[in-house]
């Protein structure tokens, strides 16, 4: 699995000092835009995906960057922290693809914990935001299998069926399903999470054989 390094680009601060009583029109939506909570739940996404499907969206997202048009300059590979002594000019395709994905993601993260110390173009970040949202909008919508859902749903099946026979039924069909969607998922957590839910699963199965 090729891990995702993080980049930390910069983000120049600027400290306006406010009139009393006067109110930042202009930072009153960015500020309500959510851009954080969205931006840290698609790294969070994008973190814990399977490389395969990871470099797949990343081929989708690398070639609309924003970095050079951020930075206004040619020189955003520097300027964006992706540039060590050259080494950036000397990548792949593929990982200068993965590379320019991280920082933007990145760049999203940090200019949604800064916006009430940064002036950035907004309306930039936000439109690339958009479009990440898009791509990745079927792993936005699919819940992480070491959440409480599992937990959850076995307790409103239980809940449900008295009859014994019945819920291990419901039971297995349950956490099998948890146990597939996991595969949408990479890292310690997902790998965690398989091994207990083989673990139930055999529990269940066992006890499901026992009974008459």
């Amino acid at each position: 699995m090729v891990p995702i390094e993080l980049i930390a680009p910069s983000l120049a601060k600027t400290f306006t000092l406010a009139v009393e009583g006067e109110l930042d029109l202009e930072k009153l939506p960015q500020l309500h835009s959510q851009m954080l909570q969205h931006a840290s739940v698609m790294m969070e996404r994008m973190l814990n995906m399977p490389a395969g499907e990871r470099d797949k969206l990343i081929q989708q997202l690398s070639p609309g960057h924003i970095l050079e048009e951020f930075y206004c300059s040619d020189q955003w590979p520097t300027l964006a922290g992706l540039q060590q002594s050259g080494e950036f000019d000397r990548l792949n395709n593929a990982e200068r693809a993965r590379r320019v994905v991280r920082c933007e993601l990145e760049l999203l993260n940090k200019a949604g914990t800064d916006l009430e110390k940064v002036r950035v173009d907004f309306p930039l970040l936000w439109q690339r935001l958009q479009e990440y949202r898009q791509v990745l909008a079927p792993y936005m919508s699919m819940p992480v299998p070491w959440g409480k859902g599992v937990a959850e749903r076995l307790a409103r099946a239980r809940a449900q069926y008295q009859d014994h026979a019945e819920f291990l039924d419901a039971a297995n069909k349950i956490l099998q399903q948890a146990l597939d969607d996991t595969h949408h998922f990479a890292g310690l957590p997902a790998s965690i999470t398989r091994k207990n839910l083989s673990y139930l699963l055999d529990v269940v199965n066992t006890c499901g054989d026992s009974v008459p």
